[in-house]
């Protein structure tokens, strides 16, 4: 997606995120995350960004986006990341879904044996799942903490719910929440008089 800037909004008031994600190798349960692979990715998120005016020049944060057993994995992210730090491409480095803190202990020892410190960890989390223990691995570590999905895709707002406790989408299932239900709607006013 091609980023738009305007409505006076500048690149330095935005930050510019963006993950990588291995490539299919030669089957489905495999998965290429060489070093080589990890650079053509990052350039092409770069390539993405558009060369116009007032766009990026870098990526503020790129993160490795899922914690599982890659072909090269974390070790060619490390050296890839290393690199495009040193070469203005990349601002900090950063995971994702990384909900287990010990998976996150690894891999962040992992990262700064290539020289790489993480600077942050994109995780689902909200009131309902505030991953407590994480909270405080990643404060221990010096990790920043980006919430996704904070209100639960509407959830936590009853953006979703209507009359009925039914999803707005169609679903005849009925949910249970934590809240009550709403109050009956008002009857609507009397017509005016004649």
């Amino acid at each position: 997606a091609r980023m738009e800037v305007g409505g006076g909004v500048e690149v330095g008031d935005v930050v510019v995120a963006s993950k990588f994600f291995p490539v299919p190798k030669s089957t489905p349960s495999r998965f290429r995350a060489g070093r080589k692979a990890v650079e053509l990715a990052l350039d092409a998120s770069l390539a993405r960004l558009g060369g116009e005016e007032g766009a990026p020049k870098c990526i503020d944060l790129y993160q490795w986006h899922f914690p599982l057993p890659y072909v090269g994995g974390l070790d060619a992210f490390g050296e890839a990341m290393a690199a495009a730090v040193d070469d203005g491409k990349v601002r900090a480095v950063g995971l994702s879904n990384y909900t287990e803190p010990e998976k996150l202990r690894r891999a962040v020892e992992r990262l700064r044996g290539h020289g790489v410190e993480v600077a942050a960890n994109q995780v689902k989390m909200s009131l309902m799942e505030p991953r407590k223990e994480l909270m405080e691995a990643c404060r221990e570590m010096g990790v920043a903490v980006i919430a996704h999905t904070p209100l639960e895709n509407g959830l936590l707002t009853r953006r979703l719910l209507d009359d009925e406790m039914e999803l707005k989408s169609g679903a005849s299932k009925c949910i249970s929440t934590p809240f009550p239900p709403p109050p009956p709607r008002p009857p609507p006013p009397p017509p005016p008089p004649p």
